[in-house]
């Protein structure tokens, strides 16, 4: 009995709008274009949601972590003699 191995460091959701879990900080960092060492200092100023099951292993929900981001958009002021 062969068993398959899911190696695309993603967990298949079991609901068809579940959670999108990536493992780990490279994982993450493929998914949203950036750096694996930004992923790591947004973790540790606590700026993105994520889950430490382990003693080096972390879990990210993509959904929660782009939502995360998203209210940190800094949106134009426009008042007095703005060009």
């Amino acid at each position: 009995m062969s068993t398959s191995v899911n190696h695309t460091n993603q967990i298949p959701s079991t609901r068809a709008s579940g959670p999108n879990l990536l493992y780990g900080d490279q994982a993450l960092a493929d998914a949203i274009h950036a750096g694996r060492s930004t992923i790591r200092t947004w973790r540790s100023k606590r700026l993105i949601p994520y889950i430490k099951t382990g003693h080096k292993t972390v879990i990210y929900d993509l959904n929660k972590v782009l939502a995360a981001l998203g209210a940190l958009e800094v949106k134009p002021v426009t008042g007095k003699g703005g060009k």
